[in-house]
């Protein structure tokens, strides 16, 4: 078992990198220049249901004084326009004509290329780094997913202090119960103090700083979108961390293998043969065809690859059903605010959340179906 000083070391070090994240975002605190980001937030989220509302707290159809007005197709047609030309903010989801044969080849290289980097590296990391190594690329991974998800819901945050904050108490909450079993008291407490500070500090701070109400609002509006963002991408990866703690590194990778088999062969499938949408208005290039495809042969690949058949039957069609949903709420975010992809990490495949959507919506699954199984974790 592993010493407490040899697994606090690695934690402190993550802690003190975010907290030298929250001192620069404290440093360049937009607070004084507020009425520039209203603008910029206009632009950027035209839709949003806030900017229609006048400061007395009731929507009207002509903009009155104290009032945010932007309508969408007359107040800011340059913005929009811009957007569209720049940022390939609004996606054209009409169906694609057929690909042929070399262009399938080509795009099923460029699905499969990042997938197996991406299994290299993980096995690289595994290797030299072992379960700590691969916890602590989790809560990075986490803090980007987060980055991409606030960035695509809420656009541009006037108060990034309190956006790095909400996500530092919720890996807190969500991360450390799991590392450290033993402290579950103390941690809820400390989760506790680190919501009750965030109130407390903003109260004060909008207090001396004369805030008016639509800055009493966006900050709302911001909390929401923090604690949405975190519930979607913190709380699933976390057990990624139980499932390293509890039974080790052969079933997250098992998993995580599962997931790009499936994604994969439903490609292959849907592509060569696919005709009948799943979810046409969600994710238009999901077919039947290309599900029970994938099914098959995720089901096929789990009999070699797993000792226990019954294990790779549950976790195989766990991934085949459950796992594809996850690609059809990140594809429904994305369309809510018309967004191509999360991120630009990867070119042509988006960013973490594009890459690990179907993998966040497996890993709470995968971990109950052990601990209801009364499966034995590793030693």
């Amino acid at each position: 078992m592993r010493s407490i000083r040899d697994r606090l070391l690695p934690v402190a070090a993550s802690l003190c990198f975010l907290l030298l994240l929250l001192g620069v975002t404290i440093a360049h605190d937009p607070l004084r220049r507020y009425p520039s980001l209203v603008q910029n937030f206009a632009t950027s989220h035209r839709h949003h249901p806030l900017l229609k509302i006048p400061r007395g707290g009731t929507a009207s159809a002509t903009p009155t004084e104290g009032e945010i007005a932007v309508n969408p197709e007359e107040a800011l047609p340059e913005a929009i326009a811009a957007e569209k030309s720049d940022n390939d903010a609004t996606v054209d989801y009409a169906p694609s004509p057929p690909l042929n044969l070399s262009k399938r080849m080509e795009s099923l290289k460029e699905r499969t290329i990042p997938a197996v980097l991406m299994l290299a590296f993980l096995g690289a990391i595994a290797k030299y780094l072992r379960e700590d190594g691969l916890i602590y690329l989790t809560l990075f991974l986490q803090a980007g997913m987060y980055q991409e998800m606030t960035k695509v819901i809420g656009g541009e945050f006037p108060h990034l202090f309190y956006k790095w904050w909400w996500f530092l108490t919720a890996s807190v909450a969500w991360n450390a119960p799991k590392m450290f079993g033993w402290a579950q008291t103390k941690i809820a407490a400390g989760t506790v103090g680190m919501a009750v500070t965030g109130i407390l500090s903003c109260i004060i701070q909008f207090n001396y700083k004369k805030a008016e109400v639509d800055e009493f609002r966006d900050f709302l509006r911001q909390a929401a979108v923090s604690f949405m963002s975190a519930l979607l991408v913190v709380l699933p990866s976390s057990y990624w961390i139980a499932l390293l703690e509890k039974y080790g590194m052969k079933w997250l990778a098992l998993s995580a293998l599962l997931v790009i088999i499936n994604d994969t062969m439903a490609y292959v499938f849907g592509s060569t043969m696919g005709k009948h949408k799943i979810l046409p208005v969600i994710s238009p290039s999901k077919t039947w065809e290309g599900f029970i495809g994938a099914t098959l042969s995720t089901v096929l690949a789990a009999y070699f690859l797993f000792e226990t058949k019954q294990d790779g039957v549950v976790l195989s069609l766990m991934a085949s059903i459950v796992g594809p949903f996850g690609g059809f709420l990140a594809s429904m975010i994305k369309r809510a605010y018309l967004q191509k992809d999360f991120g630009k990490l990867f070119p042509g495949h988006g960013g973490l959340v594009d890459r690990l959507d179907c993998q966040l919506m497996l890993a709470p699954l995968v971990y109950f179906y052990f601990v209801l199984s009364n499966k034995a974790g590793s030693s």
